[in-house]
């Protein structure tokens, strides 16, 4: 019995050797390369064995075939080993999707003789543009072009301007895509926008023989402005600061100018005496960067300049240190005016840091030491300051206690403390309200009150008591109130704390005046106009009305259906906007009476359209401006841009039954001026219209009457 089990299992073994002989591993791995168009496939074939008779390996070779879901099963290459690991394949298609992929031998007469399982291969089309990022700064007046294609493919871009939201383009700059031996290429330009304008960029890339492969356009208008609008009067650089980046060994200087001059000139020098030019910049720059080969202590001087004349300078008050081997990149120390505390942060790039040490200097004493910390240590505060100039060092040691490096700040000065700052009013006609904005120092002052006067001063009336919201170091420095009657009033701001002493006071700068001329109290009580749209970004109803009369307050009322209608707001008479959040999805009509002090309804007036608030709204709103001197129109929209290919403006006068198209834009557009001669009720209709030509969503403007100047 043991006999026959034993040669049972022999047989089996037999078999199952026999197997492994014909059967093979097949496919272990596969995968495609977009970028180099190469098929990664890792595969282990069993080799036919000698024959025993005749010692000769019959003849095989192995080839990977291919099949697309439209295509019959066809040969990819001719493998020349029966076991590799990673073998890089070319496959060049233009056919993206599903690929099926199997291994087959053959015999000398081309016959198949075996085949693998089929391995399922998913081929993704080609991203030639991976991102492109538009930035403008308008401090330093550059445009910042920052993109990301896929090198293996691209070899040249091209990037363009348009102004009429991508109907016309005109080219900024192009570049050739060349990969250096580190496998980088160059992703990022500047230039300078000479003109102020409204701009849309794209970025078309192109292959090697100039064909394009693809285009891509910056998200939204770049609206392109200069911070210095004051080009007038005499010339002045009011002042220059600078600082050394230590990560990317950048200079980097700012500057504040004034006045009538065309060019900027950028110099440097060690001894404050001998100049060096380092640029020459446009008018409209402010700030500026430039690498610094040469180490040392630098000052910086602006200049500004006018047909090869200076006519202004400033230069920073103190030398910068530019080493390519510093350690402290950053070093800054300032007055906390809440609490009367110095903060110093730095920063410093170094991994053989094991301790910081930070010393003060004071007017009595040279620098002593503040304290000792670890090297994850990058910021402190200095507490309990007496008035008095200060100075602070930052000294880097290695673990053996040796200086790798050290930054002196600037000096600060720490007066008296001052517990109110300052207030800012100011006076919005359409809604009645005075706004106030002020400081306070939260950390004494517990409340405190706001109150005007309208005689210069001589007397005051309070008009607001507040305690101070405390939140962290966060306080409410904001509040909004009516103010209902006409006048010029001075305002101030008192501070107190728990035990109701006075900690100090702040005057707005210049009086306030409350005028509400736009208003007319004399005549019989009448609405001319209710308006209102809904804001698609922070999904609020905003609402605004034209009435005369002389009424207490305005009643604002929502209806559904046209027949019920509940209150949702009341404002005083002065009052002519008003805006409304938290409202739900759906059509509204909204309803503002006015009302007497007895509570007694004047006159009423419902919204000429129905306002509709939608998540998936397109259009929020459409504005437009009439300046009847030139019969000039600005129009002006808001739009989620996603998926519009086209955007057509209607304009439609109802006195004449005309409706004209104005014109037809790219979906960057927002604004444009429109000029018009038909007198009449007149209203827009903006379009959105998909790559298909449907109309994705559209939306009127409300109605004005237009008429002639006299």
């Amino acid at each position: 019995m043991k006999k026959l089990i034993m040669i049972v299992v022999l047989m089996l073994g037999s078999l199952v050797l026999s197997g492994c002989d014909v059967f093979d591993t097949g496919i272990n791995n596969v995968w495609y390369d977009e970028t180099t168009s190469t098929i990664h496939i890792s595969y282990r074939i069993v080799e036919e064995k000698e024959d025993e008779e005749t010692g000769e390996t019959p003849f095989e070779s192995l080839h990977l075939l291919g099949k697309t879901k439209d295509s019959e099963w066809f040969e990819i290459t001719e493998l020349t080993s029966f076991t590799k690991n990673e073998q890089e394949i070319p496959y060049e298609t233009d056919v993206y999707g599903d690929l099926e992929l199997k291994i087959v031998k053959k015999s000398a007469d081309g016959s198949i003789t075996h085949t693998t399982d089929i391995y399922n291969l998913y081929i993704n089309e080609p991203q030639f543009i991976y991102h492109f990022d538009v930035q403008f700064d308008s401090w330093s007046g550059v445009v910042n072009f920052n993109f990301g294609v896929n090198a293996q493919l691209v070899k040249n871009i091209i990037i363009y301007k348009s102004t009429d939201g991508g109907n016309n383009w005109v080219e900024v700059l192009s570049s050739e895509i060349v990969i250096d031996d580190e496998q980088f290429y160059k992703s990022n330009f500047e230039y300078y926008e000479y003109e102020e304008d409204n701009y849309v960029y794209k970025l078309v890339a192109l292959d090697e023989d100039s064909t394009v492969l693809n285009e891509q356009s910056s998200w939204g208008e770049i609206n392109v402005y200069y911070e210095n609008k004051n080009n007038d009067g005499e010339a002045r650089i009011d002042y220059v600061v600078c600082n050394y980046d230590v990560y990317s060994s950048n200079v980097n200087i700012w500057w504040n100018s004034f006045g009538d001059f065309d060019t900027v000139l950028i110099e440097k020098s060690t001894d404050n005496t001998v100049w060096e030019l380092v640029d020459t910049l446009p008018r409209f720059v402010q700030s500026y960067n430039y690498q610094e080969v040469n180490d040392g202590e630098y000052y910086y001087r602006v200049s500004a300049e006018k047909d090869d004349v200076v006519l202004s300078s400033n230069v920073s008050e103190n030398t910068l240190r530019v080493n390519e081997n510093a350690l402290i990149g950053y070093l800054d120390a300032w007055l906390n005016w809440d609490t009367q505390n110095i903060q110093i942060n730095w920063d410093f790039q170094s991994e053989d840091v094991f301790e910081v040490v930070i010393k003060r200097k004071t007017q009595e004493s040279e620098y002593e030491l503040l304290g000792s910390f670890g090297a994850l240590k990058k910021t402190h505060t200095d507490e309990d300051l007496v008035p008095g100039n200060y100075q602070y060092k930052v000294v880097l040691l290695d673990k053996d206690g040796n200086e790798l490096d050290s930054l002196e700040t600037s000096e600060i000065n720490v007066e008296q403390p001052q517990h109110v700052y300052h207030l800012n009013a100011w006076f919005n006609q359409s809604t009645g309200e005075v706004h106030f904005n002020f400081g306070l120092n939260q950390h004494q002052v517990s409340y405190y009150t706001i109150e005007k006067s309208d005689d210069g001063g001589l007397s005051w009336e309070v008009i607001i008591i507040e305690d101070v919201q405390n939140e962290d170091d966060w306080y409410k420095d904001n509040f909004v109130a009516y103010e209902l009657t006409e006048g010029v009033y001075a305002y101030r701001i008192t501070g107190y704390n728990n035990e109701n002493e006075n900690l100090g006071e702040a005057y707005n700068y210049g009086e306030v005046i409350v005028d509400y001329t736009n208003l007319n109290f004399d005549e019989p009580t009448e609405f001319f106009h209710f308006g209102g749209n809904f804001n698609i970004y922070d999904q609020t109803v905003n609402l605004w009305w034209n009435s005369q009369g002389n009424y207490t307050e305005h009643v604002i009322e929502v209806t559904v259906d046209g027949v019920n209608y509940e209150e949702v707001l009341r404002v005083p008479r002065v009052v002519t906007f008003v805006s409304i959040d938290s409202v739900e999805d759906g059509e509204y009509m909204f309803r503002i009476s006015a009302v007497d002090e007895n509570n007694i309804v004047v006159d009423s007036i419902t919204i000429e359209n129905a306002i509709s608030v939608r998540e998936n709204a397109q259009i929020g709103a459409v504005h437009f401006w009439w300046d009847c001197t030139y019969d000039q129109l600005q129009i002006s929209w808001e739009i989620i841009k996603d998926d519009v290919a086209t955007i057509k403006v209607y304009r439609t006068n109802t006195t004449i039954n005309s409706t004209v198209l104005v014109g037809e834009y790219g979906p960057l557009k927002t604004t444009l001026l429109d000029t018009i001669t038909d007198t009449g009720i007149t209203y827009y209709t903006i379009v959105l219209i998909d790559s298909e030509g449907n109309i994705i969503d559209q939306l009127d403007s409300d109605s004005y009457e237009i008429y002639t100047c006299e």
